[in-house]
């Protein structure tokens, strides 16, 4: 049967239709809505650092935490704590962000998103600044993921938590010396059997510092740790990013690996 030049062009019109709602399509779901956590340790868990280290440590995690404005997109809900040693009670907010959704906005994208970053830098920057040192405590890094967990779990949005710690944790769950003693394995089992570990199906896990200045024994000891930890919560746990390979000016590693 001889197709008229109407019925092509009705052919074409439909097929590029189809092929930019397709497209379209795949964009929205590249940029769905997130949920990012960061976790940030200002404690002097890394004894074995040395002060001048220990600063620059300190400064280039406030560094990445400001940074953190330049990844935001329509949609995210952001929020920055700070872990310390009670953080399953109570972690500090440095600060939190709720872009909403463009379907609610009256103006254009980027001026919201412009409006966003403004306040995020303006309270971050306030709240960073009181942090003048490091604190004399080990963090309660399995306290902050169990107040992650179950307060600020929302199913609807993409999850990322970043953890900005060298992992060094001697607490009531984590004991250095039971670890040392017995091996991760041992204490994963315990802290399943005693109160059990948080669901994160479903959370992208990065965490940013190495466990270095304190040997590498106990550095290879805490990274097997959280490995196994991560794995036994069913997260999707990346390890082994460095402050160093998300400096960069332009700000695209750091939005990149989320």
């Amino acid at each position: 049967m001889r197709r008229t030049p109407e019925k092509i062009m009705t052919f074409v019109f439909l097929f590029i239709l189809i092929s930019v709602l397709i497209s379209y399509s795949a964009e929205a779901e590249n940029k769905k809505s997130r949920l990012i956590v960061m976790g940030i340790d200002f404690s002097m868990s890394s004894r074995a650092i040395n002060a001048e280290n220990q600063e620059i440590n300190m400064m280039k995690k406030k560094k990445l935490a400001y940074k953190l404005r330049e990844c935001i997109r329509p949609g995210d809900k952001i929020f920055i704590y700070q872990i310390t040693d009670k953080s399953y009670r109570a972690p500090r907010v440095l600060t939190k962000a709720d872009v909403g959704h463009p379907s609610g906005w009256t103006n254009s994208e980027d001026s919201v998103i412009n409006a966003a970053q403004v306040k995020f830098s303006q309270k971050i920057r306030g709240n960073l600044r009181t942090i003048t040192g490091l604190a004399d405590y080990y963090p309660d890094l399995t306290g902050f993921l169990i107040y992650v967990r179950e307060e600020l779990n929302d199913q609807e949005l993409e999850k990322i938590l970043i953890i900005l710690s060298a992992g060094i944790e001697d607490s009531e769950r984590i004991d250095y010396e039971t670890l040392n003693a017995t091996g991760p394995e041992t204490i994963i089992v315990d802290l399943v059997q005693v109160e059990g570990l948080p669901d994160l199906t479903g959370w992208k896990v990065i965490k940013v510092g190495l466990t270095h200045g304190i040997g590498h024994q106990k550095s290879n000891l805490y990274n097997k740790l959280w490995r196994e930890y991560f794995a036994a919560s069913n997260a999707n746990y990346k390890q082994g990013i460095s402050f160093t390979q998300l400096e960069g000016e332009d700000n695209l590693t750091l939005c990149k690996e989320l």
